[in-house]
């Protein structure tokens, strides 16, 4: 899946399911509005949507996952939404995000449902490399971001 999966090599600093050093996982937003609003929450300077077009990627999977929409789940891991969205930078890890990852990862899931720190009632998927190839490209296109994402 040229285009849509993270770079192979390891992660050169942690993101908020990942530490440095890491397997790129995949993050994948469930829904436009969400996938843009993270977008523009990572993108480290000001752009104009014309300036800053992207590739983006419907994806089609057959995963195994922990969904943490379910709030059982969420009590189970004993975490919650304002938690998993909290503060985090790489520096100060987000305790909660980094509790998921590793209950993850010793479940052997394939991935997490998790919710967006960057759209209310937004959620994502993070897929981990061991999943990569039952993730398919339904489609691929060059896209600028809505102007009210920036």
């Amino acid at each position: 899946m040229p285009g849509c999966l993270p770079p192979e090599q390891p992660a050169p600093h942690a993101g908020r399911y990942h530490a440095a050093g890491d397997p790129w996982p995949l993050y994948a937003a469930l829904d436009r509005d969400t996938m843009w609003a993270e977008w523009a929450r990572a993108s480290d300077a000001p752009r104009q949507p014309v300036d800053d077009p992207r590739w983006v990627c419907e994806l089609e999977a057959d995963l195994t996952v922990l969904d943490l929409r379910e709030p059982a789940t969420r009590r189970a891991l004993r975490v919650g939404v304002p938690g998993l969205t909290g503060p985090w930078s790489p520096e100060a890890p987000n305790r909660d995000a980094r509790r998921v990852a590793r209950i993850a990862a010793e479940l052997g899931v394939d991935g997490v449902i998790v919710p967006s720190a960057a759209a209310d009632d937004g959620w994502n998927l993070v897929i981990l490399p061991r999943a990569f190839e039952r993730v398919r490209m339904r489609r691929r296109r060059r896209e600028t971001p809505p102007s009210e994402s920036v």
